[in-house]
C-alpha cells in the first residue's frame, strides 16, 4: 500500500511523508508503553502540596490542636511562620543538636538561628590511644567554619557547643581513664586547644553512661579536672546525663545526688528524656507526666540552682512499632506514611502524646512521632519548671516545629 501510495506522490513529498509515518508509529508505541505502567508508577493526581512559609500564626491556622488533620500536616509541615523568625517563646536556655548524616538539620539551625541560645552539632569522638596514657579527637574532618559562620552571622549570640562523646571504649580503657590521674588534665587541655583553634564556646560532654554508675566519685573527679581547664579558657562545658527514672519508677544511672556534686563543674546538663518506650514495650516516646518527675527527681524544689542547669530533652523523631519489632521515624519517612495510609490521627491525654495506626505486611503498626501540641504542652511544662530544652535532633523533625521555639 505504501509503494503504491509513494509513486503518486513526488520525491520530495515521499520524504515528508516517511517522516510522518515514523511520528505516527512512535505516537502508537508511546501509547502502548503508558497503558502497562502500574497506577503505583503514575504520578499521584492528589498528591499534596506543602505551602511555603507563611505570615500568619500556627495558632490562628489552627494547627495547635489535638485532633489534626492529616492533610493538613503534609500542606502545612513546611510552612513556618516568617514574622516570628527572631522572636523566642522561651525564655531559658535552647540547646539544639545537628548531626552530620541529617543535613536538614543544618539548614533550620540557620534559619531559626535566633530561636537558639546553644547549638550542638555532633561532629568529634573522644578516644584512648594504644600507649593508654594519651588521648585523641577524631570527627575533625566534619567541621564546617563556613556553617558556623553563618550560623554567628544570623545569630551573633549564639553559643557553639560541639558534642564530644567517648567513642566505644573498652573496659579496660575506662580503667585506665579512671586510674591514670595525669588523663583528665591532658584531656582539658587538649579540648581546649581544640576549641581555640576552631572558636568553639565550648562542648557538650557525653561520658557518664559509659561507666554504668560505677566509681561514680571517680568520674565526678574526671569532670572536675576538665572543667578546671575550660574555666580558665571561659569555655561552656554541658554534661549529657540519662534520666533519673524509668519505666515503672526504676531508678536511672544518674541520680539527684550526682547532679547536686557535679553543679559547680558543669555549666549544664543535657538531660535524655526520651526513649521511655522501646520495641519490647511500645508507647509514647517522652510521657509529660515522666518527663516532670524526672525534673522534680532531680531538683525537687521550684527554686533549686539545678533546674535552670537542666536542658530537658525534647524529641523530634518518633518510632514505628510493628508487630515484629520498631525502629525510629524521621520527618520524611513519617510524611510518607501520612501520604500513603491516610490514618487517623490520635491524641494520647495522659501521655501528651499523637499516635497513628497503619496495616503493613507484619501487621498493625503503631507510630508515636511529635506534634504540634506535643511539643507545645512539653514546652509549657518547662516554662512552668523553670528549665531549658535540648532537642534532639533539628534534622529529623518537621520544619514548622521550630515556630512553637
Amino acid at each position: 500500500m505504501l509503494k503504491y501510495i509513494e509513486k503518486l506522490i513526488s520525491q520530495e513529498d515521499q520524504a515528508m511523508f516517511r517522516i510522518l509515518s515514523i511520528v505516527v508509529l512512535l505516537s502508537f508505541l508511546a501509547i502502548g508503553v503508558n497503558a502497562t505502567l502500574t497506577p503505583d508508577d503514575r504520578p499521584a493526581k492528589n498528591k499534596i502540596i506543602p505551602n511555603e512559609a507563611s505570615v500568619i500564626d500556627l495558632h490562628e491556622r489552627g494547627l495547635v490542636v489535638t485532633n489534626p488533620r492529616v492533610k493538613d500536616i503534609l500542606r502545612e509541615h513546611e510552612a513556618y511562620t516568617k514574622d516570628h523568625l527572631d522572636h523566642r517563646n522561651i525564655n531559658n536556655s535552647v540547646l539544639g543538636y545537628v548531626t552530620p548524616w541529617n543535613g536538614a538539620g543544618y539548614d533550620n539551625a540557620k534559619l531559626f538561628a535566633k530561636k537558639f541560645t546553644h547549638i550542638s552539632p555532633v561532629w568529634l569522638q573522644l578516644k584512648l590511644n594504644d600507649d593508654e596514657e594519651t588521648t585523641r579527637v577524631e570527627g575533625t574532618h566534619d567541621i564546617d567554619t563556613g556553617w558556623m559562620r553563618d550560623l554567628r552571622k544570623a545569630n551573633p549570640d549564639i553559643k557553639i557547643v560541639p558534642r564530644v562523646m567517648l567513642d566505644n571504649w573498652y573496659a579496660s580503657q575506662l580503667i585506665a581513664l579512671l586510674t591514670n590521674t595525669k588523663l583528665p588534665s591532658l584531656i582539658g587541655r587538649q579540648l581546649v586547644e581544640l576549641a581555640k583553634k576552631h572558636e568553639f564556646d565550648g562542648f557538650v560532654l557525653e561520658m557518664w553512661s559509659s561507666f554504668a554508675a560505677q566509681q561514680k566519685p571517680d568520674v565526678i573527679e574526671i569532670i572536675s579536672k576538665i572543667y578546671a581547664h575550660f574555666k580558665k579558657n571561659k569555655l561552656l562545658l554541658i554534661l549529657v546525663v540519662p534520666p533519673p527514672l524509668h519505666y515503672g519508677g526504676r531508678i536511672g544511672l544518674f541520680v539527684k545526688d550526682d547532679a547536686e556534686r557535679l553543679a559547680p563543674h558543669v555549666h549544664g546538663f543535657s538531660l535524655m528524656t526520651y526513649d521511655y518506650s522501646n520495641p519490647q514495650r511500645p508507647g509514647p516516646n517522652s510521657p509529660l507526666k515522666w518527663v516532670k518527675e524526672c525534673i522534680k527527681a532531680l531538683a525537687p524544689r521550684a527554686t533549686s540552682p539545678i533546674r535552670k542547669k537542666l536542658f530537658v530533652g525534647l524529641n523530634f523523631y518518633g518510632y514505628d512499632y510493628s508487630p515484629t519489632g520498631g525502629s525510629a521515624v524521621v520527618a520524611s519517612q513519617y510524611l510518607g506514611i501520612l501520604e500513603k495510609h491516610k490514618p487517623k490521627l490520635v491524641w494520647d491525654p495522659d501521655s501528651g502524646e499523637h499516635y497513628l495506626e497503619y496495616k503493613s505486611g507484619a501487621g498493625r503498626n503503631h507510630v508515636f512521632f511529635p506534634s504540634l501540641m506535643s511539643i507545645q504542652k512539653r514546652i509549657d511544662l518547662l516554662r512552668d519548671m523553670n528549665t531549658g530544652i535540648s532537642i534532639w535532633e533539628l534534622g529529623q523533625g518537621l520544619k514548622y516545629f521550630h515556630d512553637l521555639l
